[in-house]
């Protein structure tokens, strides 16, 4: 419980101003064709299912939708991690969404204060390649020119972070995905969960 979010003076406007880059990447990524999401736009399979909160889980587990023992019905989307839509054997992240719908209390999003619903999002890779959002940023701004991505992302990062994200996307991308039923996926980021930061994983029941 020691932890505590570092939010920077200009965050906001950062925020703002990366929703404007995120925009200008989807348009670099149609390239004049067909417009998609800017990160995970193919999807694997969208399913309707039953999200189960267990009985007897320990105090320190129960704050929001973990607080007592309940059935949710939720909708689950499987996907690839790029921006555009490309063959399955290509390397690449693997994504977990899952919208729990009936979830009462005030939600932090602005604009979805009183919304029912919450979402977990989770990647088939353990960690994030970034240590922050402006670094993120750095790498979908690059990527939209896989044959140039190190060379922009040093400009912005310096060579040796630049270099410490392509070994791990050449590290963490080569594994070939057999099925997105069999993987795991992990919360990228911690979420607050009272008192705590915690991340969460997603495991098949049967591997």
């Amino acid at each position: 419980t020691d932890w505590k979010e570092q939010i920077g003076p200009d965050e906001p406007a950062q925020f703002a101003e990366f929703s404007v880059q995120i925009q200008e990447v989807i348009k670099k990524l149609a390239r004049g064709g067909d417009v998609h999401r800017g990160f995970h736009a193919k999807p694997h399979g969208a399913m309707s299912a039953r999200f189960e909160v267990l009985p007897g889980l320990p105090e320190h587990a129960r704050f929001g939708l973990f607080k007592e023992s309940k059935s949710y019905p939720c909708w689950v989307r499987i996907s690839n991690g790029v921006g555009t839509i490309q063959g399955d054997a290509r390397p690449d992240v693997r994504g977990l969404a899952v919208k729990v719908v009936g979830v009462a209390g005030k939600k932090l999003l602005e604009g979805e204060e009183n919304a029912v619903t919450q979402d977990f999002l989770a990647t088939n890779s353990t960690v994030s390649l970034a240590r922050n959002a402006t670094q993120f940023m750095a790498f979908a701004q690059a990527n939209t020119n896989q044959l140039t991505l190190p060379f922009t992302m040093a400009r912005v990062l310096g060579a040796r972070e630049s270099a410490r994200i392509v070994a791990f996307l050449a590290t963490s991308l080569v594994r070939p995905i057999r099925s997105t039923a069999r993987e795991s996926y992990w919360s990228c980021a911690p979420i607050k969960m009272g008192p705590h930061a915690v991340r969460f994983v997603w495991k098949p029941v049967d591997a």
